[in-house]
């Protein structure tokens, strides 16, 4: 995806500015969303850190004036307060649940550890709100190419459905031309 304009902006709170398509990167603290990010803008926007939780509030990336790129605090391994954990389930909340431009949600996971019960509460929260959501199994290069199938199966074994979903290489940039064209074809 070609990127030529990026406007970058943080928010307590979701506010709306304009009609364009919306789609949401949330997933577990650490399994690769601000790189995922990065690597689709050709752009180092987020911070990425081998510490979770630097996503703290709403970042909303308009790309090319065509859509936004909506990155949601990460869940699980931050280490701040239990009042700040709160806020950020609540403000990703508020945006999941109010959001009229939303197309879909891409649930980040660590293809390596997914999914965790975090992971798991969020695909049913995500299908009690009636969000179409698309999973993100990321850092597939940490898995050999002939145990990847199996891998595959052992986490929609877990999960009890099979879901759609795309596995992709942020750092190696593995599929990430798959998740652009999904993403373009929802524009």
């Amino acid at each position: 995806m070609k990127v030529n304009k990026i406007e970058f902006n943080m928010m307590g709170k979701y506010e709306k500015k304009d009609d364009l398509s919306e789609f949401a990167f949330v997933g577990r603290s650490n399994a690769g969303k601000s790189s995922i990010i990065n690597t689709l803008t050709n752009k180092k926007i987020n911070r990425v850190s081998k510490k979770p939780g630097c996503t703290r509030c709403i970042n909303t990336i308009k790309i090319n004036d065509k859509f936004y790129i909506v990155d949601l605090p990460g869940a699980g391994f931050a280490k701040v307060s239990l009042k700040e954990k709160k806020r950020f389930n609540k403000i990703t909340e508020q945006y999941l649940e109010e959001s009229e431009h939303l197309r879909t949600v891409f649930l980040i996971m660590d293809i390596k550890v997914a999914p965790t019960n975090i992971d798991i509460m969020m695909i049913e929260w995500l299908k009690s709100i009636h969000r179409n959501f698309v999973l993100i199994l990321n850092k597939v290069d940490n898995i050999p190419k002939n145990k990847l199938q199996q891998r595959k199966k052992e986490i929609f074994k877990k999960l009890g459905f099979k879901y759609p979903s795309i596995t992709v290489s942020a750092t190696k940039k593995i599929n990430i031309t798959e998740l652009e064209k999904f993403i373009l074809s929802m524009v």
